[in-house]
């Protein structure tokens, strides 16, 4: 069950138990990180944001290769690559907002251009977007919204991260 204030309340409770339970807190951290991104708990997230990075990178790779060398395995189903898609612009979006969050600006930078390689939709564009935001990043957004406009064609593509710009802040003249 999907209870995110109980899973956050169990690991603040076991953030002060002592050094005996930090297997416990750390096994405990990888099981809910994303709970604890979206509640914008950047600073729980600090120590394991940078291998949080790497496994969004290791399933950008995977799919890589899956397209490249498909078998007839689940690993290369249509049904398995929609959710690596899915995994990889949310999880994604999540580990960059975070590492924005807690300053690593060029380790999100870095992020961001596997997540390009992957896809560089509209889709993955406004994802972001919408996290640079979160992070309190509107310079880094509006580059992004920048280069998004430039760079992308589809009507589809440009209608969503307009809804993403949207969130900006508007300039004051």
């Amino acid at each position: 069950m999907y209870e995110p204030e109980r899973n956050l309340a169990l690991f603040d409770k076991l953030k002060t138990m002592g050094p005996a339970y930090s297997d416990h807190r750390e096994t405990m951290l990888m099981l809910i990180w994303e709970q604890l991104a979206e509640a914008k708990r950047y600073d729980d997230l600090k120590d394991k944001v940078d291998e949080l990075a790497k496994r969004v990178a290791s399933q950008i790779a995977e799919s890589a290769i899956n397209n490249d060398f498909p078998d007839n395995g689940v690993l290369s189903s249509t049904e398995y690559q929609r959710y690596l898609r899915r995994s990889i612009i949310e999880d994604g979006g999540r580990v960059y907002e975070t590492l924005l969050a807690v300053g690593k600006a060029e380790n999100a930078d870095k992020l961001a251009k596997w997540m390009f390689t992957f896809s560089s939709d509209g889709e993955m564009y406004a994802q972001l977007i919408n996290r640079a935001i979160n992070a309190k990043r509107t310079d880094i957004a509006s580059s992004l919204v920048e280069r998004a406009t430039k760079t992308l064609r589809r009507t589809e593509d440009l209608r969503l991260v307009q809804e993403a710009a949207q969130r900006l802040p508007k300039v004051k003249q």
